[in-house]
């Protein structure tokens, strides 16, 4: 389940835990080690969702979410609907 928090502007923050695994095959018996990679997203009303993970900073001892101060002035996203591919664009009817 995805932790939350309010933001400014009635934005919400959401932060998911992914893991990347690596096989160790090198031994008899391989291993597999696995490493959380936390993720960030912010959702405004209106807007659809934005992964802001490489605009944050995480404490990785206390797990606080530091944001830039220029926060509010990221690009805005786009519905999946209102984006056009190149090869969208190239075509000929």
């Amino acid at each position: 389940m995805a932790d939350s928090k309010k933001g400014d502007a009635g934005c919400v923050l959401y932060e998911i835990e992914q893991f990347i695994c690596n096989y160790d095959g090198t031994k008899v018996v391989g291993r597999v080690h696995c490493y959380p990679v936390p993720r960030i997203f912010r959702q405004c009303p209106g807007r659809p969702v934005v992964e802001i993970t490489a605009l944050s900073q995480i404490d990785s001892a206390t797990g606080e979410l530091t944001l830039p101060e220029n926060f509010d002035n990221l690009p805005k996203g786009k519905l999946w609907q209102d984006i056009t591919s190149h090869a969208d664009a190239n075509k000929t009817s």
